[in-house]
C-alpha cells in the first residue's frame, strides 16, 4: 500500500508496524494510510514517523529487544520483556518469538559467513549495511553452540506458547522465562 502511495516503507519499518499491530490488516492499512498523510510523495516513511504518529514506544519494541538481548544488557532485556509481557495484545508472544527466531538466526548466519565483506553479509541476512555491524558485534556474545541452545528454548517456548507440553504458564511468564533463559 505504502508503494501505491509512492512512499518508501523500508524491512525493519515494516516489521516495526507488523510487531506492533499484529495481523488485523484492516487495522495496519489504516496506520500505515495515515502515515502516508504525513510524509510527502517519495518519501520515506521512517521508523521515528511510525514511533510519532502510530504511538510506539521508542523504549519498549523488538528492536530494542533485540538490541539490549544483543549486547547483553539483562536489566534493559527484563524491563523490556515485563512492559511486553504487561500488554499481551500490542506484543503478542508468538509474533515476539517469531522475530526472537528471525533474529538469532541471523547471528548464525554471521558465524557461518566469517570472513565475507561487510556488503556481503547485508546481502546475506538480507538488511542494510548499516546494520551489520550491529549484527557482527551481538553474534561475538553468541557463540554457535550457545545459539543451538537458544534455537531449541525457541522451539519449545513456541510450542508452549500454544499449548503444547505447558504448564498453563500465561504468555507474559513464558516471555520472561525465555529472556532470563537466553540472558543466563
Amino acid at each position: 500500500f505504502a508503494k501505491v502511495q509512492k512512499r518508501k516503507l523500508g524491512t525493519a519499518e515494516a516489521t516495526l508496524l507488523a510487531t506492533h499491530l499484529g495481523s488485523d490488516l484492516a487495522k495496519a492499512m489504516k496506520e500505515v494510510e495515515k502515515l502516508c498523510l504525513v510524509t510527502d510523495d517519495g518519501g520515506a516513511i521512517t521508523s521515528d514517523v511510525i514511533q510519532r504518529f502510530v504511538g510506539i514506544s521508542k523504549d519498549y519494541n523488538i528492536f530494542e529487544l533485540q538490541n539490549a538481548i544483543g549486547t547483553r544488557d539483562a536489566a534493559k532485556a527484563h524491563r523490556i520483556a515485563n512492559h511486553f509481557a504487561a500488554d499481551p495484545k500490542d506484543y503478542p508472544l508468538v509474533l515476539t518469538l517469531g522475530f526472537l527466531n528471525t533474529y538469532f538466526g541471523k547471528l548464525a548466519m554471521v558465524h557461518a559467513h566469517t570472513g565475507k565483506s561487510q556488503g556481503e553479509l547485508a546481502g546475506a541476512l538480507r538488511v542494510s549495511p548499516y546494520f551489520v555491524k550491529d549484527y557482527v558485534a551481538h553474534a561475538r556474545n553468541y557463540p554457535s553452540v550457545k545459539l543451538m541452545e537458544i534455537q531449541n528454548h525457541l522451539r519449545q517456548f513456541d510450542m508452549r506458547s500454544k499449548g503444547l507440553g505447558g504448564d498453563g504458564s500465561d504468555q507474559g511468564e513464558l516471555l520472561r522465562e525465555f529472556v532470563a533463559k537466553v540472558m543466563r
